[in-house]
């Protein structure tokens, strides 16, 4: 009798296993939902360029070192096509887009997506502030 339960029981670990693997398996072919390449130049620091694999409706972000930049995306579905950019650094004078926004929202679609992106201070109020152009990132969506 105990003969036999060990045998079920050697059964049941390998039938989870092979189960566990199946599911971790799907959930790695799923995790590169689009890709993103980007490249980004700046007035006084230099280019820098990479391409990342992104999952659909999670935060995915980049760090160009060499420019002290952290570039993120959010992209929620793929029908719709729009990516959320966010341009971020150490310093508080940077990064806006245009208006001072310090998100934009881009068409993963288009072919190629270029934004200006300015240093200097968030709009408050009524003021109207004139921020210095500090570089291009341009970005290509592949949405697969």
């Amino acid at each position: 009798m105990f003969r036999n339960a060990g045998r079920a029981i050697a059964s049941l670990a390998i039938f989870g296993t092979a189960i566990a693997c199946t599911l971790l398996s799907s959930n790695t072919l799923r995790a590169a939902d689009y890709s993103v390449d980007y490249g980004v130049d700046t007035v006084s620091a230099g280019k820098d360029a990479g391409s990342l694999t992104c999952q659909l409706r999670q935060r995915c972000s980049a760090k160009l070192e060499p420019l002290g930049l952290n570039v993120s995306f959010d992209v929620s579905w793929k029908e719709s096509g729009e990516a959320i950019v966010r341009l971020e650094n150490d310093e508080l004078s940077c990064c806006y887009f245009a208006g001072g926004r310090r998100s934009v929202t881009v068409d993963g679609r288009a072919p190629l997506s270029r934004l200006s992106f300015f240093k200097g201070a968030a709009p408050r109020g009524g003021l109207f502030i004139q921020n210095e152009r500090a570089g291009i990132l341009y970005l290509r969506f592949d949405l697969r």
